[in-house]
């Protein structure tokens, strides 16, 4: 059985499930900005905050490395090489789609365990 990043929040208890495998974002980076938001909110960070946080903390990187003028050029956003964020590498496509780099987990006594880490980069096109 295959599933997908919403898995996430789902409890495994179902007998059905063990051994179901599923993508999911690298908690790794995740879990520091979780704790710091939870010090910071004294509440757990939805996963819109995290993408927030990608989205301001990219931006101000194209700004700094780019300049304020390039920053936001097609060819600045669309960087093949992508961008490392606090839920894992992404990069924006030509054709408006985002493409991110996911884990494999599996279902293994009822929880999921990392059977495949998220890739740190990208490669190829």
């Amino acid at each position: 059985m295959l599933g997908s990043g919403q898995w996430e929040s789902v409890k495994f208890g179902r007998p059905e499930l063990e051994g179901a495998l599923y993508t999911g974002r690298d908690i790794t980076n995740f879990s520091g900005f979780s704790t710091r938001y939870q010090s910071t909110y004294n509440q757990p960070p939805g996963l819109f905050a995290g993408l927030a946080y990608d989205a301001v903390t990219l931006a101000i990187n194209l700004v700094k490395t780019k300049g304020p003028k390039q920053a936001f050029t097609p060819a600045s956003i669309e960087d093949r090489r992508g961008f490392a964020g606090i839920n894992g590498v992404f990069r924006m496509k030509p054709d408006g789609t985002s493409e991110r780099g996911l884990a494999i987990y599996k279902v293994v006594n009822g929880q999921g365990k990392l059977e495949s880490p998220a890739p740190t980069r990208f490669t190829g096109s």
